[in-house]
């Protein structure tokens, strides 16, 4: 919007062109430390959301269920184990 309206002014003879310098130059001094203010903020909201998911996965109860179920009608069964 400064370089437009800024533009704009100058074209028309209402600001000079050394002021017109100035102006965008002011503007992009500030716009940085506002964008890196973003940057930094938007990477506080990812950091904790990841936190978050790691304690959400460290507090997660361990279940361990074991299913057995054995036929008793096994006549002819033989286990063989060797050790090599």
């Amino acid at each position: 919007m400064t370089l437009l309206y800024g533009g704009f002014m100058t074209l028309n003879s209402e600001i000079g062109v050394g002021s017109y310098s100035v102006l965008v130059y002011l503007t992009q001094r500030l716009l940085w430390p506002l964008t890196r203010l973003a940057d930094m903020t938007d990477l506080y909201q990812r950091s904790m959301a990841s936190i978050q998911r790691v304690l959400d996965l460290l507090n997660t109860p361990i279940e361990i269920t074991v299913k057995q179920e054995f036929d008793s009608k096994l006549d002819d069964v033989q286990v063989c184990i060797s050790s090599k």
